[in-house]
């Protein structure tokens, strides 16, 4: 029998669930730890309205999956592949999918960064990418130039990267490798020591996007000025070929 539910649309829309949260442990340094991302999950329809219950248990059953492998950077695709075995129960004929999940991550002792994990399907091209963000200092460039290397003003820089498949470890030593990272706790040489190195390697926004773009998918980099009342941000996306 059909019901109102499974009746058909002429117009094919995105629908799904949106911030479904659930608890991953991982080793991390050594450490256990707990990550509790948020979960959206949209697909393409032209049906009234989906089975939106079945589209959480196919979260469910991705989740649970991924507790037993402890790997975070996998949920995403864990949670495609039953979306995908379940297209019918769930109420979808289409391969367009989007999953998104997205949660703070304890990466060392009170060190946290925002992971977020990308994995989508357009027309049958399944496009899976692992991001983090990071909080970093910077120093301006200009100013310091302007003033002989005398002094400059500092700001905040967030950091985002994707890269596809990628290991989010890796991408936190890519950023921090490459721009001065901030720590929770500094004492007063440690603090002096982080100005320093962010005198050192002061940079423009552009300059942090062009150094990470090789390495990586995508790059956002905006910076909280500290003498303007507006933010500097520059940006960069690999081209699909």
């Amino acid at each position: 029998m059909t019901t109102v539910q499974d009746e058909e649309s002429n117009t094919k829309i995105m629908a799904g669930v949106k911030d479904i949260r659930c608890v991953i442990e991982t080793r991390v340094n050594g450490q256990m730890i707990a990550f509790i991302p948020t979960i959206s999950v949209s697909v393409e329809t032209d049906q009234r309205g989906i089975h939106m219950s079945r589209l959480i248990e196919s979260i469910i059953i991705g989740w649970a999956e991924t507790t037993k492998v402890k790997t975070v950077e996998s949920i995403a695709d864990n949670i495609l592949k039953y979306v995908e075995m379940r297209k019918d129960t769930i109420g979808t004929d289409s391969e367009n999918i989007e999953i998104l999940c997205e949660g703070e991550y304890i990466y060392d002792l009170m060190e946290t960064c925002n992971v977020i994990l990308k994995t989508s399907v357009t027309d049958g091209v399944v496009n899976s990418l692992v991001g983090v963000e990071l909080i970093c200092i910077n120093a301006c460039p200009c100013a310091l130039s302007e003033s002989n290397n005398e002094f400059t003003h500092t700001q905040n820089i967030k950091i985002k990267v994707f890269k596809k498949d990628g290991k989010i470890k890796e991408l936190i030593d890519l950023i921090e490798s490459n721009v001065t990272p901030t720590r929770t706790v500094l004492k007063r040489a440690n603090e002096v020591a982080t100005i320093k190195q962010a005198y050192k390697n002061a940079m423009f926004v552009e300059d942090v996007v062009r150094k990470l773009s090789p390495f990586v998918d995508e790059v956002y980099v905006e910076a909280e000025e500290s003498i303007h009342k507006h933010n500097a941000t520059a940006q960069w996306k690999k081209e699909v070929k």
